[in-house]
């Protein structure tokens, strides 16, 4: 690497004039992507309630001008009652003018180093296709893939978005028609007659969601500091909770979030969703009832993220009819790499209880992946 770049790790609130510049330059460059606002620059990076202070950030200076950082956001993982300090590796950017030059190796390691100092156990990502090369080479291990599948509530205007030929609009939507045939809008479907309860803010009845988390694996702690940042501070996404109850308690709940894109087509994701302990038949009726609260709200397209390995969820996702992603959209090669993400992590040797944070049967990456939406 050229000597003159210097890599360092800095507090984000005191670089957040030059990252987010840099960031929207390199990241949010197309004229579908709309740039970050400051105001949600730091609501992503400096609000974060799991930490103290600020969030750190790596950094490479080129005579003293910003050419690359890599942001982190601080999260807390229960395993076994046990709560785990991890760190998720986003935002990774280096000016086009100073690639190749090795500025992204040693960001990757500069963080190992520091975080590992600073008694973090381990480091996770999503990376995107341009970057995973990078945190392979830097030893970091896949261990789960998630998988977008969609649900289509609106053919006419996804196709209007997809194919702005008119002939070819017409032969693909009977097409799209068919490939989609599912229960979701049959009326009787016995899913429909479903009970289930939405609310707007951290319901008071979903107290007892840390009891849902399953003591072996390692999952996302949600508490209610979290979600309230994460989730409802986040204003450029209108979400709301599903659940449903019974006088045994929590059966299942749910989060989704719609996105009115700029295109006009409007996309709900179900971001979240636990089965209560006990209720495996649950799981379908949260997809179903999701999707269709997702439907009320003007939704075009429901999407979902579920991790791969499961063939009984795979069916019950497939049954609503949800597709793979790529099926339908390869007329969008560009956003291929969506359908899948990988979850990669770095164990940075610093755990107080014995867990193998390599090991994929462990891992419950629900929800997690959510950020790079």
């Amino acid at each position: 690497m050229d000597s003159t770049i210097k890599i360092d790790v800095v507090k984000h609130g005191d670089v957040i004039a030059e990252t987010l510049p840099l960031f929207n330059s390199v990241l949010r460059s197309t004229a579908s992507q709309e740039p970050f606002t400051l105001k949600e620059w730091s609501w992503r990076h400096l609000n974060n309630p799991f930490v103290k202070d600020q969030s750190d950030v790596t950094i490479a200076r080129k005579d003293g001008r910003l050419v690359g950082a890599n942001c982190f956001i601080v999260l807390e993982f229960m395993y076994r009652g046990k709560r785990m300090k991890a760190v998720q590796s986003c935002d990774t950017m280096v000016h086009p003018a100073f690639r190749r030059f090795g500025i992204f190796s040693q960001m990757i390691m500069t963080a190992e180093n520091h975080f590992r100092e600073q008694g973090y156990h381990f480091l996770f990502g999503f990376p995107n296709q341009y970057s995973l090369p990078g945190f392979l080479k830097a030893g970091w291990k896949q261990v789960r893939s998630m998988y977008r599948w969609d649900l289509l509530l609106n053919v006419e205007k996804t196709l209007q978005n997809l194919m702005p030929i008119v002939p070819l609009k017409r032969l693909a939507s009977h097409s799209f028609k068919l490939f989609f045939r599912n229960a979701f809008n049959r009326s009787d479907n016995k899913l429909a007659r479903i009970e289930f309860e939405t609310s707007t803010n951290f319901p008071k009845t979903l107290s007892e969601i840390s009891e849902t988390l399953h003591p072996e694996k390692l999952e996302l702690n949600r508490d209610k500091a979290y979600l309230e940042w994460k989730i409802f501070a986040n204003k450029s996404m209108d979400f709301k909770y599903v659940f449903s109850m019974d006088d045994k308690g929590l059966i299942w709940y749910s989060l989704v979030a719609r996105v009115d894109h700029k295109s006009g087509s409007k996309i709900g994701y179900i971001v979240d969703l636990r089965v209560g302990s006990g209720r495996p038949e649950g799981f379908l009726g949260a997809i179903y009832s999701s999707a269709k609260v997702l439907g009320r709200d003007g939704c075009d397209i429901v999407s979902l993220f579920d991790p791969e390995g499961d063939i009984s969820r795979t069916r019950a996702i497939r049954s609503l009819g949800f597709r793979p992603f790529t099926r339908y959209y390869r007329v969008l090669r560009r956003q291929q790499h969506l359908a899948a993400r990988l979850l990669l992590v770095k164990d940075l040797n610093c755990f107080t209880i014995p867990v193998d944070s390599y090991d994929p049967q462990i891992w419950d990456p629900t929800q997690i992946y959510f950020d790079g939406l």
